[in-house]
């Protein structure tokens, strides 16, 4: 009677263990978030002067950022995604994102309807540069940005940036108006 007993706080166990999940998303912030996002950074200095910083967040708040080097150019692969090598990389680090940081971001993403953006925002003209990816919800959408200002993507800039660490900070320098 004992060993049955046991048995069954056992199970009980391996079930409340199976059932828990340490790393359970954010309220309100959809469970397949993930965010890719690239902008100019705040730093600069005379080796590598045009630097950039490659962030992605997923939807427990967890951030890896690299800062590269661009050697003047913004690479992109056959999926349009943002690429560089491990040789234009000058720092990079990992940080946790609160919850109230998650709901923040989430919130500014669906007040600038982010998912609706779907025109053309690239010029030859102008320094604002921002490149995000959003899945979310199964849907996801790509919004390249260079040389258009666009306060949407301004709102999220100064947003994001108020989460990093200094050597990750990131600027949107003003660009052409639309």
């Amino acid at each position: 009677m004992r060993i049955r007993t046991l048995i069954f706080l056992l199970f009980l166990c391996c079930i409340f263990i199976a059932g828990c999940n340490p790393t359970e998303n954010t309220p309100g912030v959809p469970s397949d978030f993930l965010l890719i996002f690239d902008a100019h950074s705040a730093i600069s200095s005379e080796n590598a002067p045009s630097q950039n910083v490659h962030i992605q967040i997923d939807a427990d708040g967890r951030a890896e950022f690299d800062r590269y080097n661009t050697d003047g150019a913004i690479v992109f692969d056959e999926e349009h995604m943002v690429t560089y090598t491990a040789g234009q990389v000058l720092d990079n680090g990992e940080l946790m994102l609160s919850n109230s940081q998650m709901e923040a971001l989430w919130n500014s993403i669906e007040e600038i309807n982010f998912f609706e953006l779907n025109d053309d925002y690239r010029m030859s003209m102008g320094f604002s540069y921002a490149f995000v990816m959003i899945e979310a919800n199964g849907r996801r959408h790509v919004v390249d940005n260079i040389g258009l200002e666009l306060a949407e993507m301004k709102t999220i800039v100064e947003l994001m940036n108020s989460f990093l660490p200094e050597n990750a900070s990131i600027i949107y320098s003003e660009g052409v108006s639309p």
